[in-house]
């Protein structure tokens, strides 16, 4: 017996009906699921809720704003610390600038010859010029004042006088540095005096008992320095604090 055969246009209309059929049955089971995920949502979002206003729930929320309150305290101690150190950097940028502003300034000189402890000549740099320099902050006893001067003069003045000239040669190079007021009464320049080792003179005849402090505003740079150094010389009875020296207050 003879088989029938579908027609081309019957075959056709049949698997368009087919995929017809799989799209409707793929939309209903997307949309069931899709449905009862939104349920599932709602029911667990209405679960969460009650939760939250239960005892139980408020004390979750409670470790939950105290988690949030560490983490503010966290980040408040971290910038106070980051401040702190800003700050820190800030003086210290400060204190640089501050020391380079106050460090000396010297000037190079060729000695010429020592008038007495406290009273040299001196040739400034690139002159021939001869100069009279005092000491600043230091007194000598005396060796070569006039008869009109209210000092006399001493033999000890006369010792620490030839104790310098044979520490400072002529042709010697020395640094001044200078303080406030630059040149006394007399005309004289007013001065700190270094040797060519760093040593400054003032600290080196105070630290021999060589002389004393003679502090003379407004050069007060060293003042409290140079008393210090004093002190201790006398303590110890160094040079002319054996005796010849009275350190005040005694």
């Amino acid at each position: 017996m003879a088989k029938d055969y579908d027609s081309e246009e019957q075959a056709e209309a049949r698997s368009k009906r087919i995929c017809i059929a799989v799209i409707a049955i793929s939309i209903l089971i997307g949309g069931g699921v899709f449905f009862m995920d939104m349920k599932k949502t709602a029911k667990e979002t209405k679960i969460v809720s009650e939760l939250e206003k239960s005892p139980a729930g408020q004390i979750i929320t409670s470790f939950k704003e105290v988690g949030k309150s560490a983490k503010k305290i966290e980040d408040f101690d971290t910038l106070k610390k980051n401040l702190a150190e800003a700050e820190k950097l800030k003086a210290q940028k400060k204190a640089e600038k501050d020391a380079e502003a106050e460090k000396p300034e010297y000037y190079e000189a060729t000695f010429v010859r020592a008038k007495d402890g406290d009273t040299y000549v001196i040739k400034a740099e690139n002159s021939d010029e001869d100069i009279t320099v005092r000491l600043i902050g230091v007194d000598t006893p005396e060796s070569v004042a006039p008869s009109s001067y209210s000092k006399e003069n001493t033999e000890e003045g006369k010792e620490v006088s030839d104790i310098v000239k044979s520490k400072l040669h002529e042709g010697d190079t020395v640094f001044l540095e200078f303080d406030a007021s630059t040149e006394d009464k007399y005309g004289r320049m007013l001065a700190y005096v270094y040797l060519e080792d760093g040593t400054m003179m003032q600290d080196w005849l105070l630290e021999n008992g060589y002389a004393r402090t003679a502090t003379y505003p407004p050069n007060v740079k060293y003042a409290d320095h140079f008393t210090e150094i004093q002190h201790k010389a006398a303590e110890n009875s160094v040079g002319l604090w054996n005796g010849f020296f009275e350190e005040e207050g005694e």
